[in-house]
């Protein structure tokens, strides 16, 4: 009885699996909303990053990608707001992404350049 219980689950667990295609992204230090998305603002000034990565060349199916992200602040420093574009391409799969963020950002002690963001992300 418990071998079939072991193979069901197996059989089971095999079933509701679903693969998905991470990023390449080995870039992903340089943009920090990607990360997380209470870097938005972070820079407190407008802030334009793009990148695009082409692996592999000559080789058909190589990972492609790009990723075009602008964030910048709002109500006097205290929200940052984000926006992303992602595309990705590896092998037969093919991903087009949009996100967007915003972050609180409170002010921690008396100087102006010291804060604490909470983020909330969706794409």
């Amino acid at each position: 009885m418990k071998k079939v219980f072991i193979l069901f689950t197996l059989i089971v667990l095999t079933q509701m699996v679903r693969g998905q295609q991470d990023a390449q992204y080995s870039q992903y230090m340089f943009n920090g909303v990607y990360i997380n998305p209470a870097y938005a603002g972070y820079k407190e000034q407008l802030n334009l990053h793009s990148f695009y990565r082409n692996q592999w060349t000559g080789i058909k199916g190589a990972p492609k990608s790009a990723s075009l992200a602008v964030d910048a602040i709002a109500n006097d420093g205290n929200v940052g707001l984000a926006f992303q574009l992602a595309s990705d391409k590896l092998g037969a799969q093919s991903t087009i992404a949009a996100y967007g963020s915003y972050a609180y950002r409170l002010r921690v002690g008396s100087d102006e350049s010291s804060r604490l963001a909470l983020g909330l992300g969706i794409g």
